[in-house]
């Protein structure tokens, strides 16, 4: 990793070279210049570039060799052939660290060419002391500390953007563009941006890192493309855990699996793509789907600060039934609650207003667009007299002259009241010039402004959930580890029953029942076991035993259970395998579905979950990834089935988690399980019992 040292050269160094340096500020090689001028940087600037004596009044060199003074980076913008030799040039004269814009290593575009430079630039790095940010490459924007040497040219003017305690950092170039300027024209202070494009050297997480640190960052966010080293992830987002500092984390694409396995139910369940936001979530970091939630969601946090309280008392302060009836659909779709209003309100909303209902939401009704002096007294009565601990205040489209004639009171009301109370964000739905002046005097409030009030509930859903999720009970399961020690994975290739004597051993409560190569042997089990039993052709544990039409249900008499021998045995026979498995048949309240997955990047994966055999295809599954402080109890939470069971039948939600502890205790004993499978598990409330019925187990080749 780069040091601190190394990291601060980069991103806020007293001097810097720029190599391949032009006057035009609309390329590449000429941005750099001038947005170091326009955004006043006032340390030592020195072009390269052999063709010229001057640019724009300022000496240039040579090469990084001639600079008389110590350059502690370099923004490099020659072409893609060049840039290692320019390198060599840098680490010769001390140069700490590097931004090379130039493209053509590793893009699919670059072609064959591209990939021998990459490997060039590869080995020369694998053997420097220089640090490089890129290649393919914009760079950054720092202007906490006035320092933009961004090869582009396409953001905001600098007297358009806040430096506030907001980083965002990027591997693409473009995406870091779009965020940065979305996330400014609508108030977000992003002080520091980066993106690390091909990312040869310094990683996205180790500016995250870096800025951590920083005390004038209070929140970070990340967009990424491809994962990197989960373990590095997950140590950025433990010092940012300890530091209360939230990381807004945006996933782009979905990784492929590292290998090709057998579709199991688990592998069907748990991709790449879930897996990895199962292990964000459990590590605290704050998620989201686009890049518009990624800057909502910041702002929140810029203007609220991290929670240290309670959160997710949602009031609702509209001027629209129909806009409030809005808010409230999106709102069950979260954790947040809608708390009734008190009846201090009611009295004061009687007294003040004539045709308003007291509620949350609650509709103001247009009474405050012709009355706009009754706002200030209703909205403090809201937030002061109701017990909330956020407030959005969704304001309709008003043209220039009704929001001049009841939004200016809003920024005194703000100012005097100061941090007491409630958050509050406010939306609105913009509407070009109409609304021009709507936006600027709700940003004079201080509050967040929200484009959309259904969006700006989500946000408010992910700023309240980021604290219950960080503070979750940590506490590692008891998981039976002296049990699975003595339990050995099963053979490659191991049939059902086979796999079914595994997990008995391991503690899994299999129906009764047992293998047989016979049918009178077959007679004599159902005899013991009593009709009517179920019979399964015994093949590999990864078939699909259903859908080849080796199970049947309900055999019923002594002559079923011979013919259906004969006909499961031959069946089985033409599949490879040998024999029968007879077991009792069980009734159920739920069925359910437990499994584990040894993900290539994240290791031990439960899943539990709605099951059948619809499993895959249920939305009702929840994902935990095993580490040293995963709750397997929090697994069942995580659903709707399992928070059922929690709730209201504690014995069976505790023979499920033992389940799932034992699984995972096995995982790590037997590095050889790549997948398993536990589907159905029949719960029966009324017993309180849980019983297996079908079980797989994939076995990777040594």
């Amino acid at each position: 990793m780069p040091s601190a040292q190394v990291l601060r050269s980069l991103l806020s160094p007293k001097s810097v070279a720029v190599v391949g340096a032009s006057d035009s500020r609309f390329t590449f090689s000429g941005a750099p210049l001038h947005n170091l001028s326009v955004h006043g940087f006032t340390g030592s600037v020195y072009p390269v570039n052999p063709k010229r004596d001057e640019i724009g009044g300022q000496e240039c060199y040579p090469s990084v060799l001639d600079i008389p003074e110590a350059v502690e980076t370099a923004v490099i913008t020659v072409p893609a052939a060049a840039v290692v030799d320019v390198l060599e040039q840098c680490e010769r004269r001390g140069v700490l660290s590097a931004t090379v814009v130039s493209a053509g290593f590793g893009e699919d575009g670059a072609g064959p060419d591209g990939q021998v430079r990459q490997r060039r630039l590869d080995e020369w790095l694998s053997g420097s002391r220089l640090r490089v940010l890129g290649p393919n490459t914009a760079g950054l924007i720092n202007l906490l500390d006035d320092y933009v040497p961004r090869a582009a040219a396409n953001h905001l003017e600098g007297s358009r953007l806040r430096a506030g305690s907001v980083a965002l950092f990027t591997q693409s170039g473009a995406c870091s563009n779009i965020v940065f300027n979305r996330a400014q024209a609508n108030g977000v202070g992003i002080g520091v941006m980066a993106a690390t494009g091909g990312e040869c050297d310094i990683t996205v997480w180790d500016l995250v890192e870096h800025s951590l640190h920083d005390e004038r960052v209070s929140v970070v966010m990340v967009v990424i493309e491809a994962l990197g080293d989960p373990q590095r992830i997950r140590k950025v987002a433990a010092l940012a855990h300890s530091l209360r500092k939230p990381v807004v984390l945006l996933k782009l694409g979905s990784s492929p699996l590292g290998s090709e396995v057998v579709m199991t139910h688990s592998g069907s369940i748990a991709g790449d793509e879930q897996v990895a936001r199962a292990a964000f979530e459990q590590w605290g970091i704050v998620q989201v789907d686009d890049f518009d939630a990624l800057w909502q969601v910041a702002r929140l946090f810029e203007a609220w600060g991290a929670p240290t309280g309670p959160t997710g008392r949602l009031g609702v302060f509209a001027f629209s039934g129909g806009e409030a009836a809005l808010i409230a659909d999106h709102a069950s779709d979260t954790s947040l609650s809608l708390p009734a209003v008190s009846e201090a309100f009611d009295q004061n909303i009687r007294e003040v207003l004539g045709f308003a209902k007291a509620a949350n939401p609650f509709d103001a009704t247009g009474e405050l667009v012709g009355r706009p002096e009754k706002l200030v007294p209703v909205l403090n009565s809201f937030l002061d007299d109701n017990e909330l601990t956020e407030v959005l205040v969704a304001t309709p489209v008003y043209r220039a002259e009704a929001a001049e004639r009841v939004l200016p009171q809003l920024e005194t009301l703000f100012r005097d009241r100061g941090d007491s109370g409630p958050r509050v964000a406010f939306s609105m739905w913009p509407a070009g010039p109409l609304t021009e002046l709507q936006a600027e005097l709700l940003s004079a409030t201080g509050c967040p402004v929200l484009p959309d009030s259904t969006r700006a509930v989500h946000a408010i859903d992910r700023y309240s959930g980021w604290l219950s999720g960080l503070d979750k009970p940590r506490a590692a399961p008891e998981t039976a580890a002296s049990l699975s020690a003595t339990v050995p994975a099963p053979r490659l290739g191991a049939t059902y029953a086979e796999v079914r004597d595994c997990l008995r051993e391991l503690g899994m409560p299999f129906a009764p029942g047992g293998h047989t190569t016979s049918a009178d042997e077959a007679v004599a089990m159902a005899r013991e076991i009593g009709f009517p039993v179920v019979m399964k052709g015994d093949v590999s544990s990864t078939m699909h035993k259903a859908k080849a039409g080796l199970v049947a249900v309900g055999v019923a008499t002594e002559d079923a259970v011979r013919a259906r021998y004969s006909e499961l045995a031959a069946l089985a026979a033409a599949h490879g395998g040998q024999g029968v498995v007879v077991e009792a048949m069980v009734s159920a309240s739920l069925q359910c579905f437990v499994g584990a997955r040894r993900d290539p990047d994240f290791g031990t994966t439960l899943i539990f979950g709605l099951g059948g055999s619809a499993a895959e295809f249920l939305d009702d599954t929840a994902l935990l990834v095993v580490d040293e402080e995963a709750d397997v109890g929090e697994l069942l939470l995580g659903t709707r089935v399992g928070s059922f069971i929690q709730e209201e039948y504690p014995k069976v939600a505790m023979s499920l988690t033992e389940m799932l502890a034992a699984t995972a205790a096995w995982f790590t004993a037997e590095p050889a399980v790549e997948d398993v499978d536990l589907n159905p598990v029949m719960v029966d409330v009324t017993s309180g019992t849980v019983t297996c019925v079908d079980g797989r187990v994939l076995v990777r080749e040594a």
